[in-house]
């Protein structure tokens, strides 16, 4: 964690000596400090949106700009409908029918 946090503090010197044409290459520090500290039940779907965000202006640059947003909220209102099912289950004392594969003690509420 040392090192990553060591790292992540020399990328934007690294960035100001770039010219602007290469200053896209430089990873972004805050990216990899919320990486740090955010769980991957977070940060997963994030980089899956964005790798799909990417392919999807490469295929279809017009398509991916009309309806790229709407898409994204649709997402996030499944999801936030999905915790609303998840909690009335939850307070209802439904136990856990599948857990995904995660390991043992790594997801919260799996046996």
């Amino acid at each position: 964690a040392i090192g990553t946090a060591a790292i992540a503090a020399v990328l934007p010197f690294v960035e100001a000596c770039l010219p602007s044409s290469r200053k896209w290459t430089v990873p972004s520090a805050m990216a990899a400090a919320i990486g740090m500290y955010v769980t991957p039940n977070w940060t997963l779907p994030r980089v899956a949106g964005g790798l799909a965000n990417y392919a999807w202006k490469r295929w279809d640059p017009e398509g991916a700009e009309r309806y790229m947003i709407v898409v994204a909220s649709g997402f996030v209102l499944g999801e936030g409908l999905t915790s609303i099912a998840n909690a009335g289950l939850k307070s209802a004392g439904v136990s856990w029918v599948w857990c995904g594969g995660c390991p043992v003690g790594f997801c919260s509420g799996c046996p």
